[in-house]
């Protein structure tokens, strides 16, 4: 809990059960005191919006009460780890690869013997999507991570997140999904994500969604060397990139952006 508990006001219920702090308001359908969030969280993320809609209670263990789960989930680690990359190669720079990887393999993160093998798959993924034409934007190099903020002082709100990769003078901007399933990111699934993003920078006119599937080889049962593994990888997805790569273009005239800040 904050250090220093806020005011609450007459609706709030204070859990009955002393293990559980948890407490809620007492207005119908509400699972958080609006006056305790509006003092402990003075910003949204999209991560926090999507959380939110998706079950407020979380939202208010994980946003408002600050609970984390213990280690993060695989293909998490997988996204991090392929985003971490990317930032480098849309930035235009070297990839510190001799950095990078060893923190992901060497990481005691509880996960079974397939954690190092995913790693690897992670890797020559990205390998082959960089050595691609499909898989190099058809722009110059631009902002990559770049973070930001949209304040709507009519209907209050103050978000802040950040964007794969941002290029102002070109109106696009771009993000990116290692993802099995590319076919769910349609403009109905990425509504509130890409209206955040086009509502936070007014120039953009145009929004990629760049979905890549790492290839689904095994490694070789009698301990096949990662650098093997990973060139497979690799190769695989350079043989058929289109098979791996799905590019969905959206227009900001696409999107209802009044109806996704109300």
């Amino acid at each position: 809990l904050p250090s220093s508990q806020p005011l609450l006001c007459e609706r709030f219920i204070p859990s009955l059960d002393s293990t559980d702090p948890v407490g809620l308001c007492s207005l119908p359908n509400r699972f958080l005191c609006e006056e305790m969030m509006t003092q402990l969280v003075d910003h949204l993320s999209y991560s926090a919006v999507r959380t939110y809609r998706r079950c407020p209670r979380q939202f208010y263990f994980q946003y408002v009460l600050g609970y984390r789960a213990i280690g993060s989930p695989l293909p998490l680690v997988k996204g991090s780890l392929f985003h971490e990359l990317l930032s480098y190669y849309h930035a235009g720079k070297e990839v510190p690869y001799g950095e990078i990887i060893p923190q992901y393999l060497d990481a005691d993160r509880g996960f079974d013997s397939t954690y190092e093998e995913e790693i690897l798959r992670v890797l020559g993924t990205f390998l082959g999507y960089s050595n691609c034409e499909q898989g190099r934007l058809s722009i110059s190099p631009g902002l990559t991570e770049t973070e930001f903020t949209y304040k709507d002082i009519l209907y209050d709100l103050n978000i802040k997140g950040v964007i794969d990769y941002l290029k102002d003078d070109d109106y696009v901007l771009a993000e990116h999904k290692l993802t099995g399933h590319p076919d769910i990111y349609t403009t109905l699934s990425t509504r509130l994500q890409i209206g955040l993003y086009l509502l936070a920078s007014p120039q953009v006119q145009q929004a990629v969604i760049n979905c890549v599937t790492p290839p689904g080889l095994r490694r070789g049962k009698k301990g096949e060397p990662r650098r093997v593994f990973t060139e497979r990888i690799q190769k695989a997805f350079l043989a058929e990139p289109g098979r791996y790569i799905t590019r969905n273009t959206y227009a900001r005239q696409e999107y209802n952006l009044t109806e996704i800040a109300e």
